[in-house]
């Protein structure tokens, strides 16, 4: 292989991931209520309360299998321990590593369901999802050379591709989208690293902060014992506080510009701009939170710990000479 396309392949692969596309609605979502009986409701509180412990049951009889294959490694190869071959077994992450790519099978199926829903709607009804067209449609393929497939979706290629970048990288609209993307994201990456932690032994320290003041999602600290204790006595002080520090400098930033040296005799937070801006010739920028108002007046502990890391550290609030 030549040098040119291995340099081609790494530059694709460190790629920043990123896409410049919108976020759209790119589904339909239709609520199905079931009116259940007194009897029904019976048998599924019976289902429900026997579920954990048939689970259970059959979680340990798993266990049991994996542990027999554990000590069978051991007998065959007797290298390393039995807990070793234990965890040999069980370190696959189920993390998903790789998407199957865009194909002319599914930009068919997703033209084709674009069709019978617009149809639709112009009748007033409401739209379907691809498994009531799907048997239809694969009918339809089948019939049809390479070449007829490839003219009806060259198309729609550019057009799938596009809704799954939006829909992987593109940023949100709604912050409370965002929220229950970052919460669920980073619910699914700490059982990740709690298993990393549990077989591997690894320490183990995740910080992740919103960097709009607009979004809902408070600092997320994932850490096992002992990175908890490394902050405390090396570095004399909280990870939480090192969280809040970081909040403060992904929403306001570094500044480079100097503070002035005017003296204010009183701070005027209502009527800013007259009392301060107008009189003083002096402009207050990167307030790190949504509305300017006096420190005393803000009732969220979290805002007033950003506020005062902001004025602390000076990354983020400073005050300059206006025009």
């Amino acid at each position: 292989m030549s040098p040119n396309i291995d340099g081609a392949r790494y530059t694709a692969a460190t790629r920043k991931v990123q896409t410049s596309k919108p976020r759209k609605a790119w589904r339909t979502r239709t609520k199905v209520r079931i009116k259940w009986t007194s009897e029904q409701k019976a048998a599924l509180r019976a289902k429900r309360a026997q579920h954990p412990i048939n689970y259970g049951t059959a979680l340990k009889e798993a266990r049991e299998v994996v542990q027999h294959q554990a000590e069978m490694l051991y007998e065959k190869f007797g290298k390393h321990s039995i807990e070793y071959y234990y965890q040999e077994v069980m370190q696959k992450s189920h993390l998903v590593t790789q998407k199957r790519s865009v194909n002319h099978w599914n930009a068919f199926l997703s033209g084709k369901l674009k069709e019978h829903n617009e149809e639709r709607e112009k009748q007033g009804l409401s739209k379907e999802k691809v498994d009531v067209i799907v048997v239809e449609v694969s009918a339809q393929w089948k019939c049809m050379n390479k070449e007829e497939r490839s003219d009806a979706t060259d198309n729609l290629m550019q057009s799938l591709g596009d809704q799954r970048e939006m829909k992987d990288l593109a940023l949100y609209n709604v912050p409370l989208n965002a929220f229950q993307d970052g919460r669920k994201t980073l619910d699914s990456i700490d059982h990740e690293l709690s298993a990393l932690n549990a077989r591997t032994g690894m320490e183990i320290l995740l910080f992740a902060v919103r960097s709009d003041v607009e979004h809902f999602n408070q600092p997320h600290i994932f850490q096992t014992s002992c990175t908890s204790a490394f902050f405390d006595a090396c570095l004399g002080t909280s990870v939480g506080n090192i969280a809040l520090h970081l909040e403060g400098f992904s929403i306001a930033g570094v500044q480079k510009e100097t503070a002035v040296s005017v003296k204010i005799s009183r701070m005027y937070y209502v009527n800013f701009n007259d009392n301060i801006i107008s009189k003083h010739h002096i402009v207050l920028k990167n307030w790190p939170l949504s509305k300017f108002c006096c420190p005393g007046d803000i009732s969220s502990l979290n805002e007033l710990k950003v506020l005062f890391y902001a004025f602390d550290t000076g990354v983020g609030i400073h005050f300059r000479l206006g025009l």
